[in-house]
């Protein structure tokens, strides 16, 4: 008994590994600027910290309202 308990556990596991095996991808590594989630910033830091700052004011005021 113990014997075909054995031989059956072992038939399942080969079976087990088999089928994940040959599902097995290899890791395509890290994503191309292309296909990033979302697009990548090409304007300058500061522009960007410029224009944020410009709309500061606006922004405040539509949150305080909200509050």
């Amino acid at each position: 008994m113990y014997r075909a308990l054995t031989g059956t556990c072992s038939i399942f596991a080969l079976a087990t590994l088999a089928t994940f095996a040959s599902g097995a991808e290899p890791d395509p590594g890290p994503p191309t600027p292309d296909s990033t989630y979302r697009p990548l910033p090409t304007a300058p830091f500061a522009e960007v910290k410029a224009m944020d700052e410009a709309d500061k004011p606006q922004i405040m005021q539509r949150q305080e309202a909200l509050l």
